[in-house]
């Protein structure tokens, strides 16, 4: 007798091509700054100088489970002040507003890419900050952001990856 064959087939990593931005019941964005607090625009940024990120997350509604991985280019390192005590904590690294400003219950801080995991997120926006590093000159691709509720697929945003030059 014949039965049908049943085929599923998954890919998982980072993708080799552009992908475009999208938001799906969440938006994300990432906003560098400068030691001066003035958002970087033209990508371009001094090798051996900090760099503030925020990762800004807005939710129409109230979210649960939300996961946030924001990848980094080859020539940025996450300064992390578990292993360096001069390194101020994040919510330190700049004064002034902090409304808004979210608090993960699970960090990770990896070599490549800083992993954020929050248990509830209120209707609004709310802000991450993280301090990197330029160490390494040269143009690299800066991946994009990812942000998405863990158990509902349907709720996800991604920002389009760029190019960055550090000098």
């Amino acid at each position: 007798s014949q039965a049908p064959l049943i085929v599923n087939f998954i890919t998982a990593g980072i993708p080799t091509e552009p992908v475009d931005a999208k938001a799906h019941g969440l938006k994300v964005q990432r906003i560098i700054k400068d030691q001066m607090g003035a958002a970087v625009e033209n990508n371009e940024f001094r090798h051996g100088e900090s760099y503030l990120v925020e990762l800004h997350l807005v939710c129409p509604t109230d979210l649960k489970n939300v996961i946030v991985s924001d990848l980094l280019p080859a020539g940025f390192e996450i300064e992390n002040p578990r292993l360096d005590a001069t390194v101020p904590m994040v919510s330190e690294a700049e004064s002034g507003d902090t409304r808004g400003m979210a608090t993960p219950e699970y960090l990770e801080i990896r070599d490549d890419r800083l992993i954020a995991a929050f248990s509830e997120l209120n209707r609004g926006e709310h802000v991450y900050r993280s301090l990197v590093r330029a160490v390494t000159a040269g143009t690299f691709q800066y991946p994009g952001m990812h942000a998405e509720c863990m158990y509902d697929p349907e709720i996800y945003a991604i920002t389009a990856p760029k190019t960055i030059e550090i000098k």
